[in-house]
């Protein structure tokens, strides 16, 4: 903003923006601000669009970690809880197996 109040073009100004910040988003965002200035659309009416779309793509990110993260946890749960609860519930069992073969 302080570069286009300083004298320079808006589109120069936000694609040094762009340059000066490695975010995919923000790369969309300006985009759409240009193809607004450059067509004379809405401005607000692309960054609705833009935003919703940006939106949708993140929480489907989040769903992705969330479900990769849930299948992780299968394994120490199992090693952790699964394994332990048979050996309280076998056991005994064993035991009196082996004491039974071991002749006693």
């Amino acid at each position: 903003m302080h570069e286009m109040a300083a004298g320079k073009p808006a589109q120069r100004a936000w694609r040094d923006l762009t340059e000066r910040h490695e975010s995919p988003e923000l790369k969309e965002v300006v985009s759409a601000l240009q193809q607004s200035h450059q067509w004379g659309v809405s401005i607000a009416e692309q960054l609705r669009f833009t935003l919703r779309a940006i939106r949708q793509r993140k929480q489907q990110q989040a769903q992705q970690k969330a479900h990769e993260a849930s299948v992780r946890m299968r394994v120490p749960m199992v090693v952790l809880i699964l394994m332990p609860t048979i050996a309280i519930i076998l056991g005994p069992a064993v035991l009196r197996l082996l004491r039974h073969f071991a002749g006693g």
